[in-house]
């Protein structure tokens, strides 16, 4: 939750970079060290199917979440966030230089192809 909130401060100031910190924090018994990174850029899903960001602004965070599906304009993120890691991943860029991906599910009640441009769900195909 703070790592979101110091995310969503240094939004405005950052156009696409990441920002590093480290630090410590004690409960007067151990001290623990941790390190932070935030990132304006959005998460995107890698070739295993997992989120590739430490910590991302994502837009998804920003508005309501639909109570049933997977509404179309959703991230990659947050697609396997609600439905979990996919079956298989195929990224490629289209004729235009955009970020195609397919997360493919086999099994469950949301099986079937999402197909992602540039990090938005454009198309389901059950």
């Amino acid at each position: 939750m703070i790592a979101r909130l110091f995310a969503m401060a240094l939004l405005p100031l950052l156009g696409a970079c990441t920002v590093g910190a480290t630090g410590f924090a004690t409960d007067f018994n151990e001290v623990h060290e941790a390190s932070i990174r935030a990132s304006t850029a959005e998460a995107l899903v890698g070739p295993d199917g997992r989120c590739e960001a430490d910590i991302s602004v994502d837009p998804s965070v920003f508005r309501d979440q639909a109570r049933d599906g997977v509404p179309l304009g959703s991230t990659e993120c947050e697609v396997v966030a609600r439905l979990g890691g996919p079956y298989s991943v195929e990224i490629k860029r289209g004729p235009r230089g955009e970020r195609l991906t397919r997360l493919t599910y086999v099994s469950g009640p949301r099986f079937g192809a999402y197909d992602f441009t540039n990090n938005r769900l454009t198309k389901i195909e059950r």
